[in-house]
């Protein structure tokens, strides 16, 4: 996993990032025409709502002497659909009293080569702990106050013009301190894919945001666990998901989590999170299968105290990777 430390202005955390992946010969994606197209109907709403992600986007062009239109469409579309689980865990059942959150990306093993941490501390913003694939979106992570995203695709349709999921995921690390904030910008922009959003401050105020083009629902676990994996739970929303196309596996990963909280070690402490999410199925989440070397694999997965200013990070796949601490220090 890459790993970088990036501030500044947008367009100089760009330059600097483009530079910096120009002299790697990083292999970036080169989006057909018509993922082009697409993206240039994504770029209004990415404008309206963050028009600082187009500096950085410029940025990165102009920084690694790429062409702009290419940058600009594989920042705003994202053609992989990664499966993921995300939990995230009240205070009140943690060893340190300050909820902790966990998260799993799951995807091919061949997408090792794209995963990137970075600590990003823009001008005028927040400074944010998180994982990407190289450029302006994030995956998920936590911010300087406390507030942690995650996200988990679900098969629902096809994409419509809108903010793509790590763009979304980026504008809240980058601008909100609490989830009440994340959840209203969540509920009040168009989405341009569907899928679970998981956010939780350092309040533990826990809340999940399931998004369709035709609508939006707010989940708030009431037992002090919010959990995602890749399909809706909401009543109102389910009838919406191609059941047939949910990865096989995502219910499983649900109940798995769900089970080994009711029936979790008091307290709590990342120790015990990073045993279930870095353990393959059935005795925890991780999605590969170590004796065979599965095609597709956990390829990361970190850690969070809510309001600690650290991140524990398996930069790599859990299991063959440790858990270590990144903090914004």
């Amino acid at each position: 996993m890459r790993m970088y430390r990036l501030s500044g202005s947008y367009h100089s955390i760009g330059a600097e990032y483009g530079a910096v992946l120009r002299g790697e010969r990083m292999r970036l994606p080169n989006p057909s025409q018509t993922r082009r197209d697409f993206a240039a109907k994504c770029e209004p709403f990415v404008r309206e709502h963050a028009p600082y992600l187009l500096d950085e986007i410029a940025g990165i062009a102009e920084g690694g002497g790429y062409e702009l239109e290419r940058i600009q469409a594989a920042a705003l579309v994202m053609d992989a659909r990664p499966a993921c689980s995300v939990i995230a865990i009240a205070g009140e059942f943690t060893a340190d009293g300050k909820p902790l959150v966990g998260r799993n990306l799951d995807w091919n093993r061949a997408a090792i080569h794209a995963a990137t941490f970075c600590h990003a501390a823009p001008e005028g913003a927040r400074q944010s702990l998180a994982c990407t694939d190289l450029l302006v979106g994030r995956h998920g992570g936590v911010n300087d106050a406390g507030l942690a995203i995650g996200i988990a695709m679900v098969m629902a349709g096809r994409d419509y013009p809108g903010i793509m999921f790590p763009l979304a995921a980026r504008i809240v690390l980058d601008r909100y301190a609490t989830t009440a904030e994340a959840v209203e910008f969540l509920c009040n922009i168009r989405h341009a894919r569907p899928m679970n959003f998981l956010v939780a401050d350092a309040g533990g105020d826990i809340a999940i945001v399931e998004v369709h083009r035709k609508q939006i629902a707010v989940i708030r676990p009431p037992d002090g666990c919010g959990v995602i994996t890749n399909q809706y739970r909401h009543e109102a929303m389910t009838h919406y998901e191609q059941v047939g196309k949910r990865p096989p596996d995502s219910m499983a990963r649900y109940r798995r989590l769900r089970e080994w909280f009711l029936t979790r070690p008091e307290p709590l402490t990342h120790t015990h999170l990073q045993a279930v999410l870095s353990t393959p199925k059935p005795r925890g989440v991780r999605m590969g299968d170590p004796a065979r070397r599965t095609r597709f694999d956990t390829i990361w997965s970190w850690t969070a105290s809510l309001g600690a200013d650290t991140l524990h990070l398996a930069a790599g796949i859990p299991g063959d990777v440790p858990y270590k601490v990144v903090g914004f220090e």
